[in-house]
């Protein structure tokens, strides 16, 4: 994809509807994706992946003097920095824009992702403390210190964006630390369902091991449609214990970041957002007679 302004957006037709047109490096580089990749890309075989490949797929039509590439992909992790650099042509002009977010906001995501893909069916409590005592081979971490170090040490700058500082514009944002002007024509992040209610997220916890990966997803599909048969809450599962856990483990190295970057980020200042946050007892929601009802319109949707 180009745009009119000295843009190249590579887009792989094998994983054209994947948001973020680099994240299959990652998978090449480490031979493992995540079950929701292997639920929609039945065709990919992760083990045959060649980084090297793929790199060359994204570069082959790039007009090096007269367009900027953009590769993008959340799932970079600070040990891809240096194979990124051996895969990238040394003599072309890199910039690294990291986005990050606070990581009690960044927990309550991607625990909802990963719930809603049947990656994990633990209390969030229980998730927590695995996340970041064992760190599991496959899963993100969000150490944003020890991700900027890694890829500065190998690129020689990373320039940051905090996604509660600019998400109300993404695109020009990035633009600016990139060193871009303003363009048009490149995919932005889609807003649909980025919120989701605490009501599918239970009932999905609840069948998590319980059911085969085509069934959870059959059951997920009717617990969407059920979606329009009540008024879900958007809630979240971080009981303020969480939140002082989660800023006990990350506080530390986020003081460290902001030091080296020099400017003011409140956001990674965990210890205030602990204190507004919209709890939801996972037990108590299961006792509610909204949720009963939730249960009874998805068995609607189930043939």
């Amino acid at each position: 994809m180009r745009s009119d302004h000295g843009v190249y957006y590579p887009i792989l037709p094998i994983i054209q509807n994947m948001a973020g047109n680099a994240k299959l490096l990652p998978i090449a580089i480490d031979k493992r994706a995540s079950q929701l990749f292997k639920h929609v890309y039945t065709n990919i075989n992760i083990s045959n992946l060649d980084p090297a490949m793929i790199m060359h797929a994204f570069t082959e039509q790039w007009h090096r003097t007269k367009e900027t590439m953009i590769l993008s992909a959340e799932n970079m992790r600070s040990h891809h920095a240096d194979t990124l650099r051996e895969l990238l042509p040394y003599d072309a002009n890199i910039r690294i824009v990291l986005f990050i977010r606070n990581q009690i906001d960044w927990f309550e995501s991607y625990y909802n992702q990963l719930a809603k893909t049947n990656e994990t069916s633990k209390r969030i409590s229980s998730f927590i403390d695995d996340l970041c005592e064992n760190k599991p081979p496959g899963l993100l971490f969000p150490d944003w210190n020890a991700l900027y170090d890694a890829f500065f040490s190998v690129f020689g700058h990373c320039e940051v964006l905090v996604y509660e500082q600019v998400k109300s514009d993404l695109l020009g944002a990035f633009c600016h630390a990139a060193d871009l002007s303003s363009v048009s024509g490149i995919p932005d992040i889609s807003r649909i369902q980025t919120s989701i209610p605490a009501e599918q997220i239970a009932y999905l916890l609840s069948i998590g091991d319980k059911k085969s990966k085509t069934e959870f997803f059959r059951h997920k599909t009717a617990s969407t449609k059920a979606l329009n048969d009540i008024e879900g809450k958007t809630m979240n599962f971080l009981s303020p214990d969480d939140c002082e856990k989660i800023r006990d483990h990350f506080q530390d190295g986020n003081d460290k970041l902001i030091t080296k970057l020099e400017r003011a980020y409140p956001s990674l200042e965990l210890k205030v957002i602990t204190e507004t946050r919209n709890y939801c007892d996972l037990g108590k929601l299961y006792q509610s007679q909204d949720y009963i009802n939730y249960q009874d319109q998805i068995k609607k949707y189930l043939p």
